[in-house]
């Protein structure tokens, strides 16, 4: 429990830590200061607010649909141009190469296999999906399993996010209506919100407490009257 206490301590009461704007990545964020997701958990205990930071650490976000779609909004809305960068589009099996011929199961290769033996071709229907597979590709060389083109087509991606079709769709639809949204903000007189600086990083040190504290702000207004911060 001490070394719990201890660990909170040293991140959030600091010897001239750095504030204003911050230039930091994610994780340097993260790993600094005490921003409001971290509040609450800390309010309750050490062991609570290191609990916290060991799920955010293990947290996948691809994994999280609702953390997908949130990501997926707030970039197409605040910094656009990097979406190709952080996305991939889906895998569509409309677009593999026509010279190939997928097969979405074993059985289906099988079934194929017995067909071309029917024939007159010498081959075996035995085996495990791989066998099978390589066996009908001596006779068609196009032969391929879906399964294993979408995995391929996942792996040359380096590391970019993969929507679902629909994940896709749900996230440029509500991206499109914060910008309808704020065209008619403006239109009625407003000034606008949106189009400033992204994703700033600012830290301070709480006057009554000395805490050490941080906050991520999504959007900045262009002449910097509003801060914006996107939720989903």
């Amino acid at each position: 429990m001490d070394a719990v206490i201890e660990s909170l301590r040293a991140n959030l009461l600091r010897e001239d830590p750095p504030t204003g704007a911050l230039d930091i990545d994610d994780a340097a964020y993260f790993a600094s200061g005490l921003g409001g997701s971290g509040l609450k958990p800390a309010l309750q205990s050490g062991q609570h607010w290191l609990a916290a930071q060991i799920k955010r650490a293990l947290a996948d976000d691809k994994d999280d649909a609702g953390r997908r779609f949130g990501h997926a909004v707030h970039c197409l809305v605040l910094e656009p141009d990097e979406w190709g960068k952080r996305y991939a589009p889906p895998f569509r099996v409309g677009k593999v190469d026509a010279s190939l011929t997928l097969y979405e199961s074993g059985k289906e290769v099988a079934d194929r296999l017995r067909a071309l033996k029917d024939d007159g071709h010498k081959v075996k229907v035995s085996g495990s999906n791989a066998d099978k597979l390589v066996e009908l590709q001596a006779v068609e060389p196009g032969a391929r399993y879906t399964s294993d083109l979408a995995a391929d087509y996942y792996r040359e991606q380096g590391g970019r996010t993969i929507l679902l079709e629909d994940e896709e769709a749900r996230a440029r639809a509500a991206a499109a209506a914060v910008w309808e949204w704020h065209s008619r903000w403006i239109e009625a007189g407003n000034r606008p919100i949106l189009g400033g600086p992204t994703e700033r990083a600012i830290a301070w040190v709480d006057e009554s407490t000395g805490i050490y504290c941080r906050a991520k702000i999504d959007a900045v207004a262009p002449d910097e009257h509003a801060w914006v911060d996107l939720k989903t």
